[in-house]
């Protein structure tokens, strides 16, 4: 009885159609983030999405391997793309990975963006692994908050000249 139980437990988890996960990473500035996912499935088609904040603009970058498996355990990439959640704008996109699987983008302000990687899992299963990172620089202040700090620092020194010695 059990054996059947588990029969049809595989069977159920290794067809299906086609396979999605997310994954909230939440904000990463300034931080490599592993990423990757395993799929159990024959020949099927997946997109899985990374999700991420940055605090102010940036730069991303995503790059993914899978593992040489052979032809049972393994993974065929069709896509990575980053995307703009707020205006739900693709920003770049690797179709062909003629020079590696990887994306690198311009993330022009704060806020939620997404790195979705696509591709087809091999005749039994696949895995990837892989590293989303981002370089969000410090900002840099305001020539009035330069002007504030020098005059402070004027009204500093006027008061402690005119301060009588005691």
């Amino acid at each position: 009885m059990k054996l059947k139980v588990l029969a049809a437990a595989a069977a159920i988890l290794i067809s299906g159609a086609a396979s999605a996960a997310t994954f909230d990473l939440g904000q990463i500035d300034n931080t490599a983030v592993p990423i990757g996912a395993t799929h159990l499935a024959i020949d099927d088609p997946f997109t899985d999405s990374f999700l991420f904040e940055v605090s102010s603009a940036g730069l991303g970058i995503g790059v993914v391997f899978d593992p040489d498996g052979g032809f049972l355990f393994d993974i065929d990439f069709t896509s990575l793309t980053f995307i703009d959640l707020s205006t739900n704008t693709v920003l770049a996109q690797d179709i062909d990975g003629s020079d590696g699987w990887a994306l690198g983008t311009v993330l022009s302000h704060a806020g939620e963006y997404s790195f979705e990687v696509a591709g087809t899992v091999g005749a039994i299963a696949g895995s990837y692994h892989g590293v989303l990172a981002t370089f969000v620089p410090n900002p840099i202040p305001e020539p009035g908050t330069y002007a504030l700090m020098l005059a402070g620092l004027g009204v500093l020194g006027f008061v402690a000249k005119r301060r009588k010695p005691q």
